[in-house]
């Protein structure tokens, strides 16, 4: 497990219990508040927007740093405050002008909680994968209906690495495949890119999945509207989503699209020239294999 880590966005941080207003890096003198963006069981990659000054701060204290997060986990009866020892190992400006660095560390040691933590979501995680290649679990779908029962939105966004933003509805969605009705023209589906991401929520809890289109057709009900089948790539976030729904739902055909809108209204294109909020990516395994 030492070279498995967890790319964090907002859904892994409610999901691991990270309370954001109480990480930081510490000095003998200084608290400077962070962002953890990657952990792993021996080293941390964390945000922060600092002055030059600090930037000056961190750099002259690099063998004497200090993360401090604290965990609101279910398996503990109160939030877990922790202090980790690092070491900067690099430090870098992404963004000069909004001062917005990016610091990894290698740690000294760590706390018996934090490994506990992260030890249980490796193996949670490597559950999920066994799903993800499972034939009976390929095999189930749910619909939107289903899915709202445990918090997982039908409205989603297919979000391109040029900027582009389009709308779409859930008809079905498994561990591997998403099948949409979108208000979107047949030559820009022609024309998508052959892997995006697909950004769902869950609790309006954003996450990111990589997508690519499998095949679409035309909605025999509604004039300009059509059915999209997506494949996805492997996410703990969307099977942990779904988790429950293996054991209380029986596999279901994919019934009409028509009959899954319920007549209401039906999502839009929009063009999103902002781009992918970088705070949002998808989830990755380990270092040897980036999913």
């Amino acid at each position: 497990m030492e070279e498995q880590y967890i790319t964090l966005n907002p859904y892994m941080i409610e999901t691991l219990g990270i309370i954001r207003n109480r990480c930081r890096i510490q000095t003998d003198d200084y608290k400077l508040s962070c962002v953890p963006y990657q952990l792993s069981l021996k080293d941390c990659k964390v945000l922060l927007i600092l002055s030059q000054k600090e930037q000056k701060i961190i750099t002259e204290a690099s063998g004497n740093l200090m993360l401090h997060m604290e965990f609101n986990h279910p398996d503990y009866s109160k939030p877990v405050p922790l202090f980790i020892r690092i070491i900067l190992k690099d430090f870098r400006e992404l963004n000069k002008s909004r001062n917005q660095c990016l610091l990894t560390g290698d740690y000294q040691s760590i706390p018996n909680d934090y490994r506990t933590i992260l030890e249980t979501f490796f193996k949670t995680r490597d559950l999920y994968k066994t799903i993800y290649s499972s034939i009976h679990y390929i095999s189930q779908s749910f619909d939107h209906r289903q899915l709202n029962g445990e918090g997982v939105k039908k409205d989603i966004r297919i979000r391109t690495d040029e900027g582009e933003s389009y709308g779409g509805r859930i008809i079905s969605l498994g561990v591997n495949k998403l099948s949409l009705y979108m208000d979107i023209e047949e030559d820009v589906l022609k024309n998508m890119p052959e892997s995006f991401l697909v950004e769902m929520k869950r609790d309006h809890i954003p996450f990111m999945l990589n997508g690519s289109i499998i095949d679409f057709c035309g909605s025999t009900e509604v004039d300009g509207y059509h059915i999209v089948h997506i494949s996805l790539q492997f996410s703990a976030c969307l099977i942990g989503s779904l988790y429950n729904l293996f054991t209380t739902a029986p596999p279901e055909e994919e019934s009409s699209a028509a009959a899954e809108m319920d007549g209401e209204e039906l999502p839009v294109e929009e063009k999103n020239p902002g781009g992918i909020p970088s705070s949002s990516e998808p989830e990755e395994g380990n270092k040897s294999d980036k999913s």
